[in-house]
């Protein structure tokens, strides 16, 4: 199994929920995470990017066909963009420690996303205008923050977070 599927069962386990810490304790690290060390090879065409330490900054931008893409950062001053517009969509961010920030956002098609962030500063922020749509976000400690913005189509959307300053938003609108 892909570990984009392992996303969508997360999202399909947690429905539409908000969760933070001590509302509920929810462990998606094994859902998200546990194949990533092999989503290099199966991401097919789209992007991909790693980076380790230091200043991070990576920014994406597709426009049309099977899209997917990912960014996977580690540590220090992260950041991470992506942008996709049209088709298949996909997309990822995963961070991991310092002062974090992502974002997503993609147009129009199958949509999914992703985001994942563990320590330090967060913030997240994913978008998707229309179609098939699903979300996510899990933030685990520290500054956290969220957002997800969906407007059209068959929307699904979930927040997840731990520790620290917490704060989230869905919105989904109409057709």
């Amino acid at each position: 199994m892909k570990w984009g599927s392992y996303f969508v069962l997360a999202m399909v386990l947690l429905g539409m929920m908000v969760g933070q810490a001590g509302a509920q304790e929810i462990d998606l690290e094994g859902l998200l995470v546990s194949d990533f060390q092999v989503f290099g090879e199966e991401l097919g065409d789209g992007a991909y990017v790693y980076q380790d330490g230091e200043w991070n900054v990576a920014e994406l931008f597709q426009s049309s066909v099977d899209n997917k893409a990912f960014i996977f950062q580690e540590g220090n001053d992260n950041e991470a963009k992506q942008e996709q517009v049209g088709v298949g969509n996909w997309a990822g961010i995963r961070q991991n420690g310092n002062a974090n920030r992502a974002s997503i956002y993609q147009n129009g098609n199958d949509n999914w996303a992703g985001i994942y962030q563990l320590g330090n500063e967060n913030s997240a922020s994913i978008e998707q205008r229309g179609n098939s749509n699903r979300a996510g976000i899990f933030q685990q400690g520290n500054g956290n923050n969220a957002s997800i913005v969906q407007t059209g189509d068959n929307f699904r959307a979930n927040i997840v977070q731990k520790g620290n300053n917490n704060s989230a938003t869905i919105t989904q609108s109409g057709l």
